[in-house]
């Protein structure tokens, strides 16, 4: 799957959470569809919207519409906007799925590209089952730009308590990271605000 990954600075983060629950159909009604989710800091104004899609075909096609509205969006609550996109090369998902009030902890990550597939192998089958069972861990996704190395982990905890007490369980499995040529880079937390899956 792909995913564009949005990040607006400086927005009003109500207005633009409210932005996004009265027009996400314009979203969710594209071909391909899978995933829409929304996290922020009202302190700061920084918003992290995330689209995930079957494809590439899917993601690009709904360019058009989505560049639309992503102007409108920035008429209605302000701010700069960035936009990538990844493919997504993990994604657990808990029990109990992840619900606005809870936590996302946001980690940017570089690697030499000719070792994508050997560590995105070994983060699906040694890391990922280990998170997942982690108390309080609702949701964990792996993103990948194969061009570059660059990617991001989001992990969203139940609130942020249960995010401090993964703490040292998180150091290990950055630093096992590390002695894979992982580097990591900047970390941000962020409330979760908004979310909504394709049912079919």
């Amino acid at each position: 799957m792909f995913a564009r990954l949005i990040f607006v600075t400086g927005a009003d983060v109500a207005a633009a959470v409210a932005f996004l629950r009265e027009r996400a159909s314009v979203i969710t009604a594209q071909r391909g569809f899978r995933q829409l989710a929304a996290s922020g800091d009202r302190s700061s104004g920084n918003v992290s919207i995330i689209s995930v899609w079957d494809s590439m075909d899917d993601l690009e096609a709904s360019d058009g519409a989505l560049a639309a509205l992503r102007e409108e969006g920035l008429g209605v609550f302000g701010g700069q906007m960035t936009v990538r996109v990844f493919e997504q090369v993990a994604f657990g998902i808990g029990e109990t799925p992840p619900q606005p009030g809870c936590v996302l902890r946001l980690v940017t990550y570089r690697m030499d590209s000719s070792r994508i597939d050997e560590n995105i192998s070994w983060f699906k089958s040694e890391l990922l089952p280990t998170m997942m069972a982690t108390p309080g861990i609702r949701a964990v996704r792996n993103l990948v730009d194969r061009a570059t190395g660059e990617g991001r982990v989001g992990t969203v905890y139940s609130d942020q308590a249960t995010l401090e007490l993964a703490g040292a369980a998180r150091a290990q499995r950055m630093a096992a990271a590390r002695d894979r040529g992982i580097e990591f880079g900047e970390e941000s937390t962020f409330e979760v605000l908004f979310g909504e899956m394709s049912t079919t």
